[in-house]
């Protein structure tokens, strides 16, 4: 099946959020190609790329150019496949709903192993968000949580809503949510939570010692990528503590570390969606594959919820819009999903 054209959100230039048409080639050997049911906006990122503001060196500044296509979550169903593809992998085949890192489009072409087949008991939308509930469950294997432990979450936006999901799963002690925002802190509170803090974090060090006792936290999860956070993130840890960045600062310059992180001996660990490693081994079992049956099948026995963290729908033609309140106030837009099923 040959496509000529597929509808596609574009960033012309800095600001300028739009829609075009591009052209969709066949799938080669190995590929499919898919029509999108459901994209999910990844609210943070795809802000900060609309914006264009980087540091020079960032993965910002090498990964954005303009025109820029946005978005890698994404859930669709196969409409073909190239030679030899059903034959490498077998459940990839015509009929068959897939979540895959595609961007804001119509159709898309991808390589068969980077495609997870959908259960039946996982909806389109809550498919669309596997690759953000993987970063963030790279975060809390980053962190190395142990039972028992006192967790906080700084910005209880997806990512956020993702990290205390797992922590709740992996028997922290109290799992701290810290938001401006109290509806998301709502959400937070159902997710896991067992303690939140409506506040600005620079305010909330005293909070978190009086809930440990003085002793703060054994881990933080930064989950905003917001510049002005990380100095107020580490001084709410205990010493030998461990400081999780899952959110990335286009301008990390203006970031500053916070005042004990030698003298308390504190780690400072970044991770990103791409350090997943490719394919399962004994030596590196967590592949991206791997983490997402795992989310898939949490989904599946309810053990992990995704419906609740959808909060808008749009169709495509909506998409100057929605960036622009995106970009005006995104504290009430956490789960933002395009609909493709019928684009208009």
């Amino acid at each position: 099946m040959s496509v000529a054209e597929s509808l596609q959100v574009v960033f012309a230039e800095p600001g300028k959020p739009g829609l075009t048409r591009r052209r969709v080639g066949d799938p080669k050997p190995g590929q499919a190609l898919c029509k999108t049911l459901s994209s999910a906006i990844s609210t943070g990122t795809e802000t900060f790329c609309l914006r264009g503001r980087f540091d020079p060196g960032t993965n910002w500044a090498n990964w954005v150019r303009y025109p820029f296509y946005p978005g890698y979550c994404a859930s669709g169903v196969v409409e073909s496949v190239g030679a030899g593809t059903t034959e490498e992998f077998p459940e990839i085949r015509p009929g068959v709903r897939v979540a895959a890192r595609g961007q804001h489009q119509e159709r898309f072409v991808a390589d068969g192993s980077s495609l997870i087949p959908i259960p039946a008991s996982v909806t389109d939308e809550e498919a669309a968000l596997l690759p953000l509930a993987i970063t963030a469950q790279q975060g809390v294997r980053r962190a190395e949580v142990r039972l028992g432990e006192t967790a906080v979450v700084i910005g209880a936006g997806l990512i956020g809503l993702f990290t205390i999901q797992y922590l709740a799963l992996m028997g922290c002690r109290r799992v701290i949510a810290i938001d401006t925002a109290a509806a998301r802190l709502a959400r937070a509170g159902r997710m896991g939570a067992t303690h939140l803090i409506e506040k600005d974090v620079a305010a909330a060090r005293e909070e978190v010692a009086a809930l440990t006792g003085s002793r703060m936290a054994d881990v933080v999860f930064e989950a905003t990528g917001s510049t002005g956070v990380l100095e107020h993130a580490t001084p709410l840890l205990r010493r030998m503590g461990r400081c999780i960045l899952v959110g990335d600062s286009p301008t990390p310059s203006a970031q500053r570390m916070g005042p004990r992180v030698v003298a308390d001996s504190i780690s400072i660990l970044g991770i990103h969606m791409t350090m997943s490693p490719a394919d399962w081994s004994e030596f590196a079992p967590w592949s991206y594959r791997e983490m997402a049956s795992l989310v898939l099948e949490f989904v599946s026995t309810r053990r992990m919820i995704l419906s609740d963290l959808i909060t808008h729908r749009f169709y495509p033609s909506e998409a100057e819009s929605v960036y622009q309140q995106l970009e005006r106030d995104r504290s009430q837009m956490l789960g933002v999903i395009f609909d493709w099923s019928a684009p208009r």
